[in-house]
């Protein structure tokens, strides 16, 4: 019997599969049931078995990582479950399922495959090197360089729909368009002098932070230059550029159209120029969303500091935002959420002064993203094909707040992500390949490289 409805999501599929599994056991056999269930699980094994793929393509450090062996661990229990369905199944299995099988068979041997420097599935470490320190430098490879520029090429080239991009990108671009008169509105209350510092960011900081209100409500986060550290303590970041880096990247986000970045512009207040960044009342950082003491008890995974739950198309514009930052603190205190009946209804990235590294030697997160690995989706594919088509303006906006090599390497690390279509960290290759030969980098930079 043929499924009732055509493929779903695979959302909606895991979603399927959980509502048929309650159902009584008569109701679970019956014929429309079964088809219907055999199509999610065959969407949500097909998922699985690509996500299996693309992880035996990244480096074998990015490979070690928690999240990436525990999502690759939890694709391999999927894809194993479904080669048992398909052997076990009674009738004469069709040519499409018998390619589905040969398929998951082939994507089981690859999480058995033991590459140097890789943990296994099963935790356990199959060489001493495991933890040995990769090269520090490397020669380059123009032919794998010019394998990475092809790959951009065909992507660029190839034929695109202009009224389905238009289509996708409209509501994220009316939502990132709402949020610039915020940071116009700032100007105007400082202008006028009814901003009035009301406060201080609590805790421990490197930078001083100062709350700004005025008397509609609307509040900035002003960190003062004069307030910033003098200490270098992330590679291609100078003492001094943060507050400029806060700026760029408020500016990237709304020229992507994500509304995860809330508006930041450069502002005198009180004498004292600085980055003054909208402040989203109502929301809370990561570490007192998981604090029971205040009342909510958003789970945090203690590895890559990210939260549990984050909303499908929020998870996606984080990690696209993040990879192009290259941003190297993403820690629980830096992001906000607002938590409404025990769920995340919307995040906001903050703190973005380190990131955008002026050295494209950079090419790897202090903590991951949310979907490291994973396909780009088709919205942020077309954001990244819009970066490009606009590459020349978006540098003359980004001229005032950052260093060359820090644009440059901006739009090498977007043209990485759509050349190669998976979200993630990047090898120094990648990079290379989209950046002319004398700017080409010999030796990659841990992002805490302080001599970088």
């Amino acid at each position: 019997m043929q499924p009732t409805t055509p493929p779903k999501s695979v959302e909606d599929s895991k979603k399927l599969i959980e509502n048929v599994s309650k159902m009584p056991p008569q109701a679970q056999q019956h014929p429309k049931v079964q088809a219907d269930l055999n199509q999610a699980h065959s969407v949500v094994a097909e998922a699985s078995r690509k996500l299996i793929e693309n992880v035996s393509k990244m480096r074998p450090e990015a490979q070690q990582h928690p999240t990436v062996q525990r999502d690759l661990a939890q694709a391999k229990k999927i894809v194993q479950d479904q080669v048992q369905r398909l052997e076990n199944q009674t009738s004469p299995l069709s040519d499409a399922q018998k390619k589905e099988l040969a398929d998951a068979k082939t994507a089981l041997a690859r999480t058995e495959q033991s590459l140097p420097n890789q943990q296994h599935v099963s935790g356990n470490t199959p060489t001493a090197e495991v933890n040995a320190p990769a090269p520090r430098f490397q020669e380059k490879n123009p032919e794998l360089l010019e394998q990475h520029r092809k790959k951009l090429e065909s992507k660029r080239n190839a034929p695109r729909n202009a009224q389905s991009e238009a289509a996708l990108l409209q509501a994220p671009d009316e939502r990132a368009r709402n949020a610039k008169p915020a940071s116009d509105t700032l100007h105007r209350h400082n202008e006028a002098g009814a901003l009035v510092k009301t406060g201080e960011m609590g805790g421990k900081h490197i930078n001083e932070a100062n709350i700004l209100e005025a008397p509609d409500g609307n509040a900035a986060l002003h960190k003062p230059d004069d307030g910033q550290s003098d200490k270098k303590i992330r590679a291609g970041v100078e003492p001094g550029t943060t507050g400029h880096r806060e700026v760029a990247a408020s500016k990237i986000a709304q020229a992507l159209g994500i509304n995860l970045v809330p508006p930041t512009t450069m502002l005198t207040h009180d004498g004292r120029p600085g980055s003054a960044q909208v402040f989203k009342k109502g929301m809370i950082n990561g570490k007192d969303a998981s604090d029971p003491n205040e009342g909510h008890n958003i789970k945090i995974d203690s590895d890559t500091e990210l939260p549990q739950g984050l909303p499908p198309d929020t998870a996606h514009d984080w990690q696209l935002t993040d990879d192009l930052l290259m941003h190297s603190d993403r820690h629980r205190k830096n992001y906000m959420l607002r938590v409404e009946n025990g769920k995340i209804v919307e995040a906001a990235l903050v703190d973005n002064g380190h990131s955008l590294p002026a050295n494209t030697g950079v090419v790897e997160k202090r903590y991951p993203g949310p979907l490291e690995g994973r396909p780009i989706s088709p919205l942020n594919e077309a954001r990244l094909h819009r970066m490009l088509d606009n590459e020349e303006s978006l540098r003359q906006s980004l001229k005032e707040h950052l260093e060359p090599e820090a644009i440059d390497g901006l739009f090498a690390r977007a043209k990485a992500l759509l050349a190669r279509g998976t979200y993630g960290n990047f090898t120094l290759d990648e990079i290379n390949a989209h950046l002319p030969t004398d700017k080409q980098r010999s030796r990659a930079a841990a992002y805490n490289d302080r001599n970088q």
